[in-house]
């Protein structure tokens, strides 16, 4: 039977039914790559605009070496830390047991380019050279991100920076600095 109504069409009508084959194929596929540009496009939108917070180590040395934990949202979009962890108790290295470095950092929002900053004892850094492994957990207005960085002291254990001194102490402080700034330019 249904050979029978194929069997009477004519040439036009197989064109004309070969061009709708064609048609449902070619809209079928232009949705399909139209919906998967859409998704690729969001994906593009949410990585340019999302909050990207790490924590850093960083050493200066102005009269003498200080190294700090550096927790800054890289991002251009603003987030709420939800967790923060370390793998080392971060108070055997602070200099005063008062202030233990990001305890009640969660529940903060931090801004693009806003940084908290840290002072840790490099002595006891140095000594004990500990990886410190953070993992951060934030969310942004609708979506979560966890992050884990890892922190090595003995990299930066052998990075001795020497300064050039000069006779009183004040100038031997700003040479210290501006040459700290120097640094930072290149």
């Amino acid at each position: 039977m249904l050979f029978d109504f194929f069997a009477k069409f004519s040439i036009s009508n197989w064109i004309e039914t070969i061009g709708i084959f064609v048609s449902l194929i070619t809209s079928i596929t232009a949705i399909y790559i139209s919906v998967k540009t859409l998704k690729q496009n969001n994906k593009m939108i949410e990585e340019s605009t999302r909050p990207y917070i790490t924590i850093t180590g960083k050493m200066i040395n102005f009269q003498n070496q200080s190294f700090y934990l550096v927790l800054k949202n890289y991002g251009t979009s603003g987030a709420t830390i939800t967790k923060f962890t370390c793998n080392k108790e971060l108070s055997n290295y602070v200099y005063n047991d008062k202030y233990v470095p990001f305890t009640n950092i969660c529940g903060t929002f931090i801004a693009p380019n806003q940084s908290f900053i840290s002072n840790l004892n490099i002595n006891k850094l140095f000594e004990e050279k500990p990886n410190l492994i953070f993992e951060i957990e934030y969310e942004s207005q609708s979506n979560h991100y966890k992050e884990r960085f890892e922190i090595s002291m003995k990299s930066y254990s052998g990075l001795s920076i020497v300064r050039a001194n000069t006779k009183d102490k004040e100038l031997k402080i700003i040479s210290y600095v501006l040459q700290d700034l120097v640094e930072k330019q290149l």
